[in-house]
């Protein structure tokens, strides 16, 4: 019906109605009541009936007109078609037909061959879309039924298509389409048969009968029709698929293919003959813009020629790399014209217009796109003048100069009708690479984005000036340069993708200058973006360039991008002195100069020389700021002299400039009460009055960089509440300890130093962040669970500021604050439990408090009865019902209780200061429980956790395990911290460019022993994804008692058994896993990335965490992304090295989840990835420190106390452990130097991976596996 309703022309529409009717008489739908039919040859009424109902209502009535209908076509019988049909059809439309209709004649089943005839008509017609959908299944029924010649010729003709891919350099649309169509068919045959054999198998394991009711409709076929299959198409090599498809710019196919011939081939082939299979895998990676890939395969060449070199910097985008090897060829005497264009486009890509314009003399044709390029980008108007009136071929950067031509024309219709030329001729590639990706076709966008930037800046808002039409700029209408930022920030964040929007925008202000118009931008904050983009890209030479640019058009921020460069570069005490002289000029300067000579040149809009004075002082404080870390990390002072170098900055700085300024002040001062502490090994009252003051300013820089803004919130709040805390429980402990003749002056300064915190906490427990009123109480959020936890607090002024800080939350964020105090209320320690009622009956006054007592009393009633359904005495074999075996909480629904989602307790925080409206902590219309359904499955695991299913106000069903005895608080803590380490990866440039992230979900603790977990939807665990592929494949699988017995009685070395009597019982089958889960090519390639992604960050951060037991059942995928998610956080902070059988490998990396990986395992993707999670890990140590060091006096995580758990202390095991975690985040490896990022992650995967560790993992790890 589709075809049907979308044909071209009434004759293709008549074939297809033709069809139709065919069809209904095929399948002896009878015609409308009244007109009998005789007794049809295949199908009884009743099933003819059958079919006719299972058609959807709307197909129905679409089709019966065709019942009655009364079609005849008059076809003319076509010759036998000379063989190959490809040879010998001057179409792709005409092959497809003559093709088709060959096929359709050579079935020999009649009833086969008649439902075929019903299509003979569309077949032939002039439209080829049924022809295109009928061809596969013309060619699989015609290699399962007929003889041996027509098999062989289907094959024939399968061979001249694609071989004719040798011949691409001559461009035919009929050598395009045809491959397409034949890769595709032969994909999907390919797909067809492994479906089979895998079903055969399965068949025979459950002992049933050969049959043919199978899910496709397809009969089911024995191991020798299956083999004889395979066997026609193994004539059709994997590197002919693959070289097909990528001539036809399919590349994730061809990279499919090409890699499945890789796989087959290293078994027959030596290591210096894979080589060029390796290099044209490189290749494939390369246009898949997967650079890391690249990397990967490079690790394959031992040597490695120039042309290789230059094409391994390219892909990673390491122009300077580039530019020296393309200088080494030409001077070698190689003047090709690749070399010279790549030569120039490497220049392009560094910035160095200028010497790309020279090197037209030296190429015999004129490299129009790059000349042109630089012309409009150095702003020669007459060299682009005269660039245009020759020959050139069409490119963006041609079209880009032709649409600032006709702007410096004043020629306004010319300018509209090149913008909509420019964008027509980017629909076309735009549209092959969407087909593939969003990835593929970002190009394309960012080239469409640069062009409403072009026609918002450039298209005249109205009139002429002096009688001639003049370009007004309609940026002008964009008053808050706000908004232009923020275009820039949805880019990706490297130079590649930001530089040449930067480079127009910078031509852009240029030309409006010229035509005496205003400019949009400023052209030194141009250059400084360029510089600080250029910098985090390793490319030094041209950030030194820009900023010098910027730094001759007065921009302030070009001194701390030229201080920044110098301490990249190494040039620390450089760095420090042109920072230090341009902290004591700034301190001359009360304000920023509006007359500035760029400001001057440029003429600035009144909305950016209203924020002059502000950026000024943002600039000075970040100096001052760079110049205090900088002296610290250079030891060039003491820390005497640093402080007072702080004291005397700080009190120039505004309230509202700069949070990281005010964060860092309060970041050295903690260092030093830290180091204090090492040194003396006692508490914070007993350091004397330097180290009380120094909490003081400590938490004192702390509040005031929260007051401004939230970008290191999870540093700096934790840290405060923890001196703050401990403080005042250390302050009464000295108190009740002291003795007669003891130090009173130390006993009284620390009563003061903790008075004045607890004056200003008590503010900020009714205020936070005064600079951003939106917040509320939002950020007390982050840390929450901290708070909660100290509830305890032995010092009872401490404990009223704690309660207030709660109730502060209660009244704005009940459901979400609730959520989090469920497992307190129903603490087993009474003093908790005890704490948590008094604050909950302290909720009862007041106005708003009101409904927060309202609130929590379903909160209640609910825990409650979760915790009696998870303490119910369960049976595997016995599933549960609501309604028969617990009423009381079927009674209770519907409640005004949140759904507890991750997305519903996460709270949202900017990362810059809000002083507007418009924020929300949580989204509206967060669903509520509604219901539970009746049935509840009962879990095969040892604790048997019970799987509900929540129905939500909203409709939806949520499913959640509640999981009797098992302490789930440790879980609920790592989960926080996961957050925060993806929230540090999304800051990060390279890792956000790779999409690096943790899966987390909802950990919601209902006492230390109950809890619920959120049901991670579409995942499957790693062990029964590669047991099911055994099962599949006629594999035998062993027993882990018979894996044990294997080592054991053995006399030989325990790994030689592992290695040689268990593993090859255990083949590498998990990529087959990506190849049946995702078919289509695309979509496996994306999944297998973010597999490989997610494993990888997974393993750095449990190998940082100490996380252990991590067997198959604890690891799953998700089968709609490909991601790897880690359940069950119990064997924490190395408790798994402290078990029977100790573990000895850092994560999970066996020789399967290496096989999924790709053909070259772990290098590449796993390897980069994991250098840059752990490389971002160490740049935020101490910051991931400071929130671990909140488990430290958590009671609710399980350290082994041996003092009472309801107290709020410390214990030396914990301490321990997180003295361990510090270590590995440095790199320390087993107490030795520290490493290298790059090392140390070497040694991790080669610990992994090492059969002798392997070998000696507890059988139940499955090692083997």
């Amino acid at each position: 019906m589709k075809e049907f309703r979308a044909a071209r022309d009434a004759i293709s529409q008549g074939h297809i109605a033709y069809t139709l009717q065919s069809i209904l008489r095929y399948c002896g739908v009878p015609a409308c009541s009244g007109m009998a039919d005789a007794q049809h040859e295949f199908f009884s009424a009743t099933e003819s009936q059958s079919f006719w109902d299972l058609l959807l209502p709307d197909t129905q009535r679409a089709l019966s007109p065709f019942r009655s209908s009364r079609y005849s076509v008059s076809l003319r019988v076509p010759s036998e078609p000379a063989r190959p049909i490809y040879a010998h059809q001057p179409s792709y439309d005409s092959w497809l037909r003559v093709w088709a209709h060959s096929l359709r004649k050579t079935i020999p089943t009649r009833r086969i061959r008649k439902l075929f005839g019903a299509c003979k008509s569309a077949i032939a017609s002039e439209d080829g879309a049924v022809a295109e959908y009928m061809l596969p299944h013309l060619v699989l029924n015609g290699l399962l039924e007929c003889d041996e010649a027509t098999k062989n010729a289907i094959i024939d003709e399968v061979l001249a298509v694609l071989l004719d891919v040798k011949h691409w350099e001559v461009d035919s649309e009929k050598r395009r389409r045809c491959i397409e169509t034949m890769a595709s068919i032969v994909e999907r045959l390919l797909g067809w048969i492994k479906q089979q054999k895998q079903r055969a198998v399965l068949r025979t394991s459950a002992g049933q009968s050969r049959g043919r009711s199978l899910d496709d409709g397809q009969p089911g076929l024995t191991s020798g029709e299956i083999s004889a299959l395979e066997r026609l198409l193994a004539a059709i090599p994997s590197d002919l698929l693959a070289e097909a498809a990528f001539h036809c710019k399919a590349y994730a196919r061809a990279l499919l293919h090409y890699e499945q011939y890789i796989r087959e081939q290293r078994v027959r082939r030596s290591a210096s003959d894979m080589l060029p299979l390796y290099q044209r895998l490189q290749v494939m990676y390369a246009y898949m813009d997967e650079p890391d890939g690249v990397r990967g395969i490079s690790t394959k060449f031992e040597v490695k020629s120039l042309d290789q070199q230059i094409f391994e910097h390219e892909t990673a985008g390491s122009w300077i790399g580039a530019q020296t090897c393309y200088e080494l060829v030409l001077q070698s005497g190689r003047a090709d014209l690749s070399t010279h264009l790549g030569y120039i486009n490497t220049l392009k890509q560094l910035g160095r217009l200028g010497r790309c314009r020279t090197k037209r003399r030296i190429c015999w044709r004129n490299p129009d796109s790059y000349l042109i390029s630089a012309a409009w980008s150095l702003q020669r108007w007459e060299d682009l003048d005269q660039l245009l009136r020759e020959n050139y071929d069409q490119s963006f950067d041609s079209d880009v100069g032709l649409i600032l031509a006709a702007a410096r024309q004043n020629n306004v219709p010319l300018l509209e009708s090149r913008l909509s030329k420019a964008r027509e001729n980017l629909f076309s590639p735009l549209a092959t690479a969407c087909a593939e990706s969003y990835r593929r076709a970002y190009h394309q966008i960012l080239q469409l984005h640069m062009l409403y930037e072009l026609e918002a800046c450039l298209c005249p808002l109205s009139g002429t000036q002096n009688g001639a039409q003049h370009v007004v700029p309609s940026g002008q209408q964009l008053a808050d340069a706000a908004l232009w930022d923020a275009r820039l920030r949805v880019t990706m964040p490297t130079f590649k993708t930001r530089e040449p929007i930067l480079r127009l925008r910078r031509t852009i202000d240029g030309l409006l200058c010229c035509l005496g118009n205003t400019a949009v931008w400023s052209d030194s904050a141009l250059w400084v973006q360029t510089s600080q983009l250029a910098r985090k890209t390793g490319m030094l030479e041209t950030a030194h360039a820009a900023a010098l640019h910027a730094s001759q058009l007065g921009a302030p921020a070009a001194t701390v991008q030229l201080a920044k460069l110098y301490w990249q570069d190494g040039r620390r005490q450089q760095a420090v002195r042109l920072v230090t002289a341009a902290a004591e000029n700034n301190r001359g300067l009360q304000e920023q100069r509006c007359d500035s000579a760029d400001h001057q040149r440029h003429m600035l809009p009144t909305y950016l020389c209203t924020i002059c004075a502000h950026d000024h002082v943002y600039v000075s404080a970040q100096v001052d700021v760079l110049r205090m870390r900088w002296i610290e990390e250079t030891g060039s002072t003491n820390s005497n002299t640093l402080i007072i170098k702080y004291q005397e900055v700080t009190p120039c700085w505004p309230a509202y400039s700069y949070e990281a300024a005010f964060f860092y002040c309060g970041w050295y001062y903690n260092k030093l009460i830290d180091s204090q502490k090492l040194r003396d090994g006692t508490g914070l009252a007993s350091h004397g009055r330097r180290s009380l003051t120094a909490i003081a300013h400590a938490c004192k820089y702390y509040a005031r960089s929260l007051a401004i803004g939230s970008r290191h919130i999870y540093q700096s709040l934790p840290k405060m509440l923890t001196l703050w805390l401990d403080l005042g429980s250390e302050s009464t402990t000295a108190k009740e300890q002291s003795r007669p003749g003891s130090r009173a002056d130390t006993q009284s300064g620390t009563a003061a130093h903790l008075h004045s915190l607890n004056r200003m906490m008590k503010k900020l427990a009714e205020k936070i962040a005064p600079y951003q009123v939106a917040l509320r109480s939002a950020p007390y959020l982050v840390a929450f669970s901290q708070v909660v936890s100290r509830i305890c607090h032995t010092n009872s002024e401490v404990l009223d500021i704690l309660e207030q800080i709660i109730l502060r939350v209660l009244q704005e964020y009940p459901q979400q604050a609730l959520w989090n105090l469920v497992a307190v209320s129903k603490s087993t320690y009474k003093t908790r439990s005890s704490r948590c009622a008094s604050i909950l009956r302290k909720a009862q006054v007041g106005g708003q408090t009101a409904r927060v007592f309202t609130a929590s009393a379903p909160f209640i009633a609910l825990t409650d009865e979760l915790l009696v359904l998870a303490n119910h005495r369960a049976r595997r074999d016995k599933p549960l019902s609501l309604a028969r075996d617990f009423p009381r909480l079927q009674q209770l629904v519907p409640l005004p209780v949140i759904v507890p989602l991750q997305s519903s307790l996460t709270v949202a925080l900017p990362d810059k200061g809000m002083r507007r409206g418009g924020y929300q902590a949580f989204p509206d219309g967060l669903p509520t429980i509604s219901g539970f359904c009746d049935d509840i499955e009962v879990m095969p695991s040892m604790q048997l956790p019970r799987k509900i299913t929540a129905v939500g106000s909203d409709g939806q069903h949520y499913i959640f395990l509640c999981k009797p005895k098992d302490d789930l608080r440790k879980d609920a803590r790592l989960m926080e911290f996961n957050a925060m380490i993806n929230r540090l990866l999304i800051k990060d440039s390279e890792s956000r460019k790779r999409r690096l992230h943790i899966r987390t979900y909802a950990v919601v603790p209902l006492n230390e022993t109950c809890g619920l977990i959120e049901w991670v939807n579409n995942t499957v665990g790693y062990r029964h994804i590669l047991l099911k592929i055994y099962k599949s494949k006629g594999i035998p699988i062993l027993s882990h008692a018979e894996v044990r017995d294997m080592l054991s009685m053995s006399n030989a070395p325990q790994e030689e058994v592992f290695v040689k009597n268990i593993l090859p019982r255990f083949p590498s089958v998990f990529h087959e896993w990506f190849l049946d889960m995702f078919p289509d090519p695309m979509q496996w390639f994306i999944n297998r990335l973010n597999y490989a992604t997610s494993a990888a960050v997974m393993s750095m951060v449990g190998f940082m965490v100490g996380l252990g037991d991590r067997h198959g059942e604890n690891i799953l995928f998700d089968e709609e992304t490909g991601d790897c998610v880690h359940v069950d956080f119990n064997c924490l902070f190395e408790k798994g090295m402290t078990l029977e059988v100790p573990e000895c490998v850092p994560f999970r990396l066996t020789h399967n989840m290496v096989d999924a990986l790709g053909v070259v395992g772990y290098e590449g993707v796993f390897r980069t990835t994991c250098e840059t999670a752990t490389r971002v890990l160490r740049e935020n140590a101490e910051s991931l420190m400071s929130v671990l060091e909140a488990f430290i006096h958590d009671p609710l995580v399980e350290w082994n106390k041996s003092a009472v758990a309801s107290g709020d202390v410390v214990n030396a095991r914990a301490k321990k452990s997180l003295a361990r975690i510090h270590e590995k985040l440095h790199g320390a490896a087993h107490g030795g130097l520290p490493l290298s990022v790059e090392g140390h992650v070497d040694e991790l995967i080669e610990q992994a991976t090492d059969t002798k560790h392997l070998a000696r993992m507890y059988v139940g790890w499955a090692p083997h596996m």
